[in-house]
């Protein structure tokens, strides 16, 4: 399956649903039949933002990738929780904007994967309060 994306508040991509993404080489990799502008994913309140790494397959290559899928993930959200030792910041700059963002695109009670950087932690009260939340688990990458 190729990758795709769609936008909300498209001026300023505040929120950005990515669809069959693959993690290749460590990389979360977005599969394209031609180059593509990817719109960034805005991290942190703005501060800076990330997107995929780009690559060009053909459709063979594509279904062999698919294919080869050891874990499907249905939903996973993606933010960095900078100082998720404080419940104050993992509630407004975790989970808040995380939430606005899947309710954007009509996941209201949906569980998910909470993909962030760096929150290895377990014993933090925000570590216990974000995996509540979210349902799911809570993935470094």
């Amino acid at each position: 399956m190729l990758s795709d994306y769609q936008t909300i508040d498209p001026k300023r991509n505040l929120s950005v649903k990515y669809e069959n993404l693959y993690v290749i080489d460590g990389q979360i990799t977005y599969l394209s039949l031609v180059n593509v502008e990817l719109p960034f994913v805005n991290k942190c309140l703005n501060a800076y933002g990330w997107k995929p790494h780009i690559r060009i397959v053909t459709p063979t290559e594509a279904e062999s990738i698919h294919n080869c899928v050891d874990e499907e993930i249905p939903l996973c959200l993606l933010n960095d929780n900078l100082w998720y030792g404080n419940i104050g910041h993992a509630l407004w700059d975790g989970i808040y904007p995380i939430y606005q963002a899947a309710a954007k695109f009509g996941y209201f009670d949906d569980d998910f994967t909470y993909l962030t950087s760096e929150m290895d932690n377990q014993n933090a009260l925000s570590y216990n309060a974000i995996k509540t939340f979210c349902g799911g688990e809570i993935l470094n990458h």
